[in-house]
């Protein structure tokens, strides 16, 4: 009989004290690590030698609260457009107000903010290599830490990893990736055993279940959490192997363009799982593409020239791959779509690029394109290699998005506009069964009577986490997981100052 986890469902919408004047400013999503270059060379040139000729840095615009960290990435465009990741390789630092953030030595694109800044006035992040550099805003709150939540990590096998991710849930409602805060530890090092510093996760060698838990540690300024600063979840270790990786994707693509994979692993007791993000991918020859391998973008491969290859799923000692061809074709046209959009200013909208090529097939191109707004000050956009065309309305105002591939272009109309967030709606089944997960959703309905899809933006809450879980982790936002029987109360939080 299966054991079903009822679900009772609510949306929190809370006004906060401050004047309709006040520019106010929502988490951006980004990548949590600056990842090493998705092609090989130097960031100067690409794989094909072209020269470095822009710095685009992302998010354009976030927010994070006092002493907490936020993270950037910067893309290199190159004279041919083609993009690469070299955060790694540019040189980071403050252009403005650096009184109230700091660079992360340890960690390239990494800032920490140290004095809230004055709405309208961010504090700018600057990526320099060579002559060339690029921009970004960096707001900093008075928010403090209400809660800690750890990212769900249901089951590893014996020799397995996993990247646990520690979210901070703050009084503002919003949410950040606090892991750099804390320190790990494990009830059970045989069942489950983790790095205090990195919260990576190994599997043991004893079958059984692991209480994993997240301290806040640093710094000691930090406000102390509701639940005093410490956060729980379980990993079982299951005592099976795995037997075969399959990999999916497409068999065939076009020369310029980029496409994803996953891995699934199938084990010996006949069950299986995705395995993507644990994997470690690689190709039988880089001389045609490159696949990257960094957290936040593992399986996305970049083709660069005609040729045959295989792509390569590795995870405890056990590989698997799929053949693929790349066809040297040319880029005849670009579409964007939605060709038009209409958002509310703090929030996010994605969009996507297709290439049509030369034989007439077309391709994702949405991230290898290079993305530009025309209007910087009302909507940044990302050039990316995992985060491609996710575009974030800044103030009201009209801005056209461009993405550019193999010397053309294709456009779409974004419009910001100034309404407000008046409520919220939560979408998802009222029961899920144990051991399962499902989606859940929020939509907010604005002062125009518009709706957008606000998932991402709000934290999301159980009133009994040991029923079920759900993630506030960037990525999987609002997926929760039934552990025990019983009911729950699933929240959408999001505070009107934080979505005007």
């Amino acid at each position: 009989m299966k054991n079903i986890v009822y679900i009772m469902i609510t949306a929190l919408f809370f006004t906060a004290s401050c004047s309709k004047k006040e520019k106010k400013y929502i988490p951006f999503s980004s990548n949590n690590s600056a990842s090493a270059p998705v092609q090989a060379g130097t960031a100067s040139t690409n794989v094909t030698g072209a020269t470095l000729s822009q710095i685009q840095v992302s998010p354009a615009d976030q927010s994070i609260a006092k002493n907490t960290h936020a993270t950037y990435t910067a893309t290199g465009i190159y004279s041919d457009g083609t993009i690469k990741d070299i955060s790694t390789e540019c040189t980071w630092s403050v252009k403005s107000e650096t009184d109230k953030a700091s660079t992360v030595e340890s960690k390239k694109g990494r800032f920490l903010g140290t004095v809230v800044t004055t709405a309208g006035t961010p504090v700018k992040v600057n990526a320099a290599f060579g002559e060339l550099s690029g921009n970004a805003n960096l707001n900093i709150t008075n928010a403090t830490l209400s809660s800690i939540q750890i990212s769900s990590v249901p089951s590893l096998i014996p020799g397995g990893t996993a990247q646990y991710v520690a979210t901070g849930i703050f009084s503002d409602g919003t949410t950040q990736d606090i892991s750099s805060l804390v320190n790990w530890s494990t009830s059970n090092v045989n069942n489950v055993a983790i790095d205090a510093t990195t919260g990576i996760g190994t599997g043991g060698s004893t079958a059984g279940t692991a209480t994993i838990t997240a301290t806040l540690v640093s710094p000691s300024t930090f406000p102390t959490a509701a639940n005093g600063g410490v956060a729980t979840t379980t990993t079982q270790l299951k005592n099976v192997t795995i037997v075969s990786i399959t990999v999916t994707g497409v068999a065939n693509v076009g020369s310029g363009s980029t496409t994803s994979y996953l891995a699934s692993a199938i084990y010996s007791d006949g069950t299986s799982s995705d395995i993507t993000t644990q994997a470690t991918w690689s190709l039988s020859s880089n001389a045609n593409a490159v696949i990257n391998d960094s957290t936040g973008s593992k399986g996305i491969l970049t083709a660069i020239s005609a040729g045959s290859l295989n792509v390569q799923a590795s995870y405890v000692g056990v590989t698997g791959t799929k053949a693929i061809t790349i066809s040297a074709l040319t880029v005849s046209a670009v579409s964007v779509s939605p060709s038009t959009k209409s958002i509310a200013y703090g929030t996010t909208t994605q969009f996507t690029a297709t290439a049509t090529y030369s034989d007439g097939t077309t391709g994702d191109v949405t991230n290898s394109a290079v993305w530009s707004s025309s209007n910087t000050s009302v909507a940044g956009v990302n050039t990316s290699t995992s985060a491609g065309g996710l575009s974030q309305g800044i103030t009201a105002g009209s801005s056209t998005i461009t993405a550019t591939t193999g010397g053309k272009s294709g456009s779409a109309a974004l419009t910001v506009t100034g309404a407000t967030l008046v409520s919220i709606a939560i979408g998802g089944n009222a029961s899920i069964a144990k051991g399962t997960t499902k989606q859940y959703t929020a939509t907010g309905t604005y002062s125009d009577a518009s709706t957008q899809d606000i998932t991402s933006l709000v934290s999301w809450s159980s009133s009994s986490s040991s029923l079920v879980n759900i993630s506030n982790t960037s990525g999987t936002k609002g997926l929760a997981t039934g552990t025990a029987q019983g009911s729950s109360t699933i929240q959408a939080r999001a505070n009107a100052f934080k979505l005007l």
